[in-house]
Parts: C-alpha cells; structure tokens; sequence
C-alpha cells in the first residue's frame, strides 16, 4: 500500500491488527518508517520506531541510515549524531550512506569543520 501511494490505508490496517492483538515484523516497521521519512512526518517515523524497538526488534544499519538521512535533511543534526551513536553503541557498522548524509547535512548547515 505504501508503494502504491496509499500510505493511510496501510496505517488504518496497521492500527486494526495491534487493536487485535497483532504486531508488525521488523519489514513492516521499516517500510512504514521509510515512507514517513519520505513524507517528512519524522515525528511519526520515530513512534513507529520506539514500538519496534518494544516489541523487541532491533534496527539493522539500513534502517538507521534511513533515520538519520531524515534527520539531515531536516537539518537536525543533533538527532542525526545521537541516532549514529546509537546504532554505533549497537555494534552495526555505518556505511558509506551514513556518512554521505551526515556530511551532507553538516554543509548544508554551513558547518564545513564538522563536516
């Protein structure tokens, strides 16, 4: 549903199955973060985030670059390094995708000498 633009019926259905009792696996976590990160609901992206992580799923490397390149262009860079540390702390490896977009965020708030 995501794919196809219809983003809100997935979420309607998403509350329909936890309100069953069911839950989400991590592909759906991550397909429903990345397409709030697309959409710029960053906010929302991170609740979807924090009920995975209580559910018991823990975010592989590809889906904290996805929160991080948000965070970036948002210009949050703030929430951008204190996501790397976290995934960092976790043992995952950032990649060359990490670092493009946290250099990228830094320029693009004119902060050459972090970046």
């Amino acid at each position: 549903l995501c794919k196809k633009s219809r983003a809100s019926e997935a979420y309607e259905l998403l509350n329909k199955a936890f309100s069953c009792g069911l839950e989400a696996d991590g592909v759906t976590y991550t397909i429903l973060i990345q397409e709030q990160c697309k959409q710029s609901d960053i906010k929302q992206a991170l609740a979807f985030f924090c009920r995975m992580k209580k559910t018991g799923f823990e975010a592989d490397m590809r889906l904290n670059n996805i929160l991080i390149a948000a965070f970036c262009r948002q210009k949050q860079m703030k929430e951008s390094e204190k996501l790397f540390e976290y995934a960092v702390s976790l043992g995952l490896v950032p990649t060359k995708e990490t670092y493009t977009s946290i250099i990228s965020g830094y320029c693009k708030e004119g902060d050459i000498d972090l970046a």
